[in-house]
């Protein structure tokens, strides 16, 4: 028996191929701009929940801090996504939801 969703770690190099799960059919939302203010502010990579046959998130974790959690917000809400953050908050890391 397998599982139509994983855990993966996606370097942000590696975002232009993911999209999120709500949003446009086929988005590229975490691509161009949304990578570029990821490796503007350190970020390395992302935690996600993705499923096995699309490069689709449905969740992540992103270590950044409030205040540009809501920037990247809006920056994959403008490229047809959407990533709405959660209240929890794990040891500096923001967590959002695709669904």
């Amino acid at each position: 028996m397998g599982y139509d969703f994983g855990l993966v770690k996606v370097p942000v190099e590696a975002l232009d191929s993911f999209g999120t799960s709500c949003g446009y059919v086929d988005n590229t939302a975490l691509s161009g701009e949304a990578r570029d203010f990821l490796r503007a502010r350190g970020v390395e990579f992302i935690l996600g929940v993705c499923n096995n046959k699309t490069f689709v998130l449905g969740a992540a974790a992103i270590k950044i801090g409030q205040r540009d959690g809501v920037r990247l917000e809006r920056i994959i809400e403008k490229n047809h996504g959407s990533f709405r953050r959660d209240s929890s908050k794990v040891d500096g890391w923001t967590i959002y939801e695709s669904e």
